[in-house]
């Protein structure tokens, strides 16, 4: 048999064809000549949860505790740390357009 390299757009298309298409992903992949596993990675990929986040469980938003430093000196003015309630700290010494993108995406989230 041979294996087929599928492009990330064609993944994205074969996601999107199977959720308008009312079929069950087994006869979705019947019709397409794909793997039922291999559809199914693709739909968590696509919802994120191949990226550790739950599919079954939403996003849930915290509060947010905003602080300023004791002594400004030793942090950099475009700094930002977010400290998470399992004791994760993450922290980035400039506010760059991955940071700002992340944080949009953030505030989408329902």
């Amino acid at each position: 048999m041979i294996k087929r390299r599928f492009t990330t757009a064609q993944r994205t298309g074969y996601v999107l064809a199977w959720k308008k298409s009312n079929l069950s992903r087994s006869a979705f992949a019947r019709q397409e000549g794909l793997n039922e596993k291999t559809l199914s990675r693709w739909v968590r990929e696509a919802s994120g949860a191949s990226a550790g986040l739950s599919a079954k469980k939403p996003l849930k938003l915290l509060p947010v505790l905003m602080s300023t430093p004791k002594s400004s000196s030793l942090v950099p003015a475009e700094s930002l740390e977010i400290i998470l309630p399992n004791g994760i700290c993450l922290r980035t010494g400039t506010i760059n357009g991955a940071i700002v993108r992340l944080i949009q995406e953030l505030g989408q989230c329902d």
